[in-house]
């Protein structure tokens, strides 16, 4: 029951939310994560690493992580805003029947998106590319 409690508030807050504000936020957050990657290779560049394809292989599973989390949260986004929209009136009446509503579409359509081949792919390769950096650690561990 907790958790429902949560994801009511957090749904009342997004319900209620100025859109600015959320990109603001999110260019914030990319902005940061470019500038840790930038900073992450410039000292790849300037140390001799033993093993410098595995800290590059980790910068890109980082980078595709992200990627694949933008694009859910802008599918997430996508049909929040359908959401509001076509339940616009609903919002204003009763929150908690809209709420509701909102987790029965977003069920409803969140199914639809994992089954999308694109997303399974882009998903299959997360799981690739973290199994063989794992490998790749065992391997330097054994050798070290």
């Amino acid at each position: 029951m907790r958790y429902v409690g949560v994801a009511y508030q957090q749904f009342l807050i997004a319900i209620n939310t100025d859109q600015d504000c959320l990109n603001q936020a999110r260019s914030v957050f990319e902005q940061h994560f470019y500038i840790l990657v930038s900073q992450h290779r410039k000292i790849l560049d300037s140390l001799s690493i033993p093993n410098p394809e595995f800290l590059e292989d980790s910068v890109l599973l980082q980078t595709k992580i992200v990627n694949f989390t933008k694009q859910f949260e802008c599918f997430y986004v996508d049909v929040f805003e359908q959401f509001k929209a076509q339940h616009s009136g609903l919002i204003d009446k009763d929150s908690k029947m809209a709420f509701k509503c909102w987790l029965q579409m977003f069920d409803t359509e969140y199914l639809a998106y994992i089954r999308q081949d694109s997303v399974c792919r882009e998903y299959a390769d997360i799981l690739l590319a973290t199994t063989q950096l794992a490998q790749q650690l065992q391997s330097s561990d054994k050798a070290g």
